[in-house]
């Protein structure tokens, strides 16, 4: 249903929205085997699931530039004070960038994010659509606002 013949990523999986799916699809990004993640959306938000097993919440990078959402890692090799010898070292260490392109109806001042257990949880709130009404909230402040 989605993307193009000999893709490496198939958006039929579960019913992902075509508007979501659509911008994936053809991002240069869209397929990096060391950052796993998963991506639906609800009727009021888009919800982005990364797995992230062994990392440091402070060595995790987020950042939205237009519509491209980045997730930057770093994971660095541990030392320890006494000789080791391995003799299977198959954990990965080292940097990783994973970027997607969000939709249009992505509001990006609206991106938070949580990290627990080895997920990265990211929400990107939607655009109020037109035509579709919004309720305001009265505050007390005085005229005129300030943020």
């Amino acid at each position: 249903m989605f993307g193009h013949p000999g893709h490496l990523l198939t958006f039929d999986q579960g019913g992902m929205n075509s508007d979501m799916a659509r911008h994936l699809v053809h991002h240069p990004y869209a397929h990096h085997p060391s950052m796993q993640m998963d991506i639906s959306e609800t009727d009021r938000e888009f919800r982005i699931q990364v797995d992230l097993p062994g990392h440091k919440k402070e060595d995790i990078d987020i950042s939205v530039d237009d519509d491209i959402l980045t997730v930057q890692t770093e994971r660095r090799e541990e030392h320890s004070e006494d000789t080791e010898n391995f003799h299977v070292k198959e954990r990965r260490v080292g940097k990783a960038k994973r970027s997607i392109r969000l939709p249009r109806s992505a509001d990006t001042d609206s991106v938070r994010a949580q990290y627990a257990d080895g997920v990265l949880r990211i929400c990107v709130e939607k655009k109020a659509e037109k035509g579709q009404s919004k309720s305001i909230k009265i505050t007390d402040q005085s005229y005129p606002f300030t943020k």
